[in-house]
């Protein structure tokens, strides 16, 4: 709010433009985005239809026209004339699902034509539910246009309407109460809110003009305890912003006298108001904040418990050699199987079979039994290729930054390793969105993100493997014992790598900070050091 009039008995503020960057961000988020997803959405919102003729009486291929519409049939596509067509065709595809589903399953209608290309004309995708959907519909329009290319008919049209399916209902409806909710909030934010500050009566009147209404509340300056100044960090913390605001003896919510970059401009502000009602001003703006450094760094008891825990956990896990067991998955009751289950089964249909259900005591242990992960081990029918199913974070420090509100929880994973015969590795994970690890000399570990299927992990690793297996040879494994002996190998060079570290390292602590916690990171890493200078201190002693 700025002050627009001010005279011996009267101080008048109002709303300024300055509110309007945050007009937009709301527009944005409720209105402007979900606006823009009805309008990808309905851009598929249309009439479909397959026009077929014969080219002549006695041959068996046909002449197509494939028309569509979009935005409910207001826009009318241009017909694409397709090549001649042999047959129509049925195609059924499966994607890995998520946690509810095994698998998301794909109908196709496919056109192939009598140059041996094929084209997907109608398609049946269904995600909810765990439904395998309703091929039926297209099923019957494979056969309709089979039966047209055998027979002596003339002509055939196959049409689809999809504007009022059930699922655009849905979205339209979904949508639609976002942007009434955001267009509302907009509107209600460009309205004028008023200060009236009146010396003569001794009265504070705030006013707020809405749709059809204006909002009023009055108290006398005797309700006022203080006018109050304070900073405020924005975005990483780094963006800090002064903050000026009426307060009042009961409680209730204050007045906000708005915000600048700027102190000098805010706290003149807030003197002349303070100065004109007759209440102290008070400023804190110079306090130091819960997340500024001064009041997390090294003497702060949580991050020193915190850093203890964190070095305690890396030495008992990279000192010594794992110890893995063979785990029943009842022993799990918190983690889901069923991620387990559809994997796998997607792994089976690639040529892996399942080897054993595993669990590292040796991390389990460390971590005081806070950290257990379930292991399900697979290898593939070529010999060389394993692949680890488990629930994050499977990486044993991660609790500890999760604990701490470091990083974010974890995510279910997938990694396919292979070794060759120079005692090198390859490693390929859907850990992208996770790294909490520097790279090891030894091990190349390709990772992709967790929305990465399958199929395309799989395609990945091997085409890294056959790229490297042109200038080494890989390791082959047959029994549960080979692959507990490679894990042995593999965690032999992080072991190495990491006690030459010290374990842990100030870029182990930022890689895995979210962007706001900088200076939570740089705390704990502080106070990792001062446990470290102990430790040191203690065995020189």
């Amino acid at each position: 709010m700025e002050i627009v009039k001010k005279t011996e008995n009267r101080l008048i503020l109002q709303q300024s433009i300055g509110c309007f960057p945050i007009v937009l961000v709301w527009g944005l988020l409720f209105w402007g985005i979900p606006l823009s997803m009805l309008f990808l959405f309905a851009a598929d919102w249309g009439v479909e239809s397959l026009k077929c003729q014969r080219v002549t009486s006695d041959s068996d291929r046909v002449d197509c026209t494939q028309e569509k519409s979009i935005f409910f049939g207001m826009k009318q596509l241009t017909p694409q004339p397709l090549p001649l067509v042999a047959k129509a065709e049925y195609n059924y595809t499966e994607m890995l699902g998520n946690e509810d589903c095994n698998v998301w399953h794909n109908h196709d209608f496919n056109l192939i034509f009598s140059d041996g290309s094929q084209q997907t004309i109608f398609e049946n995708l269904v995600r909810v539910n765990c439904r395998k959907g309703n091929p039926a519909w297209i099923q019957t329009q494979v056969a309709k246009i089979n039966q047209f290319i055998a027979e002596e008919t003339g002509t055939i049209e196959i049409v689809r309407d999809n504007r009022f399916a059930p699922s655009s209902i849905g979205i339209i409806l979904f949508l639609g109460v976002f942007i009434v909710i955001g267009l509302g909030r907009v509107i209600s934010s460009l309205l004028p809110i008023s200060l009236h500050l009146d010396k003569s009566t001794r009265q504070l009147f705030w006013g707020r003009t809405k749709l059809c209404t204006i909002n009023t509340r009055s108290y006398p300056f005797s309700a006022i305890s203080s006018v109050r100044l304070k900073a405020e960090t924005h975005g990483d913390g780094d963006l800090r912003v002064y903050r000026a605001e009426i307060l009042l003896k009961s409680g209730e919510p204050g007045f906000d006298l708005g915000y600048s970059s700027s102190k000098s401009d805010v706290l003149a502000k807030a003197n002349q108001i303070a100065t004109f009602v007759g209440v102290k001003l008070e400023d804190i703006s110079d306090r130091a904040s819960p997340s500024s450094p001064s009041a997390s760094g090294v003497s702060n008891p949580k991050a020193r418990d915190s850093a203890r825990q964190l070095l305690d956990l890396c030495k008992a896990s990279y000192s010594q050699r794992h110890e893995f067991i063979r785990v029943d998955p009842g022993d799990f009751p918190l983690v889901d199987i069923r991620f387990y289950d559809r994997t796998q089964t997607l792994l089976e249909k690639r040529g892996f079979h399942k080897l054993d259900d595993i669990e590292d005591v040796t991390v389990t242990q460390a971590s005081g039994g806070k950290t257990r992960t379930f292991i399900r081990v697979m290898l593939h029918r070529n010999r060389n290729t394993l692949a680890g199913i488990y629930a994050m974070p499977r990486p044993f420090f991660v609790k500890v930054f999760q604990a701490i509100n470091l990083i974010s929880k974890g995510d279910n994973a997938i990694e396919l390793e292979s070794e060759f015969d120079d005692g090198t590795f390859l490693v390929t994970s859907n850990l992208k969105d996770l790294n909490v690890s520097d790279d090891i000399p030894g091990i190349q570990h390709q990772q992709y993100s967790h929305h990465t299927t399958v199929d395309n992990l799989i395609a990945a690793h091997k085409k890294a493997l056959d790229r490297l297996t042109g200038q080494k040879q890989p390791v082959y494994f047959y029994t549960y014992q080979d692959v507990i002996e490679l894990q042995h190998r593999m965690q032999d060079l992080k072991h190495r790598h990491k006690q030459r570290q010290g374990y842990i390292t100030r870029d182990d602590i930022r890689r895995v900070a979210k962007n706001n916690q900088d200076q939570v990171a740089e705390a704990l890493w502080a106070a990792i050091e001062e446990v470290k200078k102990e430790d040191f201190d203690e065995q020189t002693d």
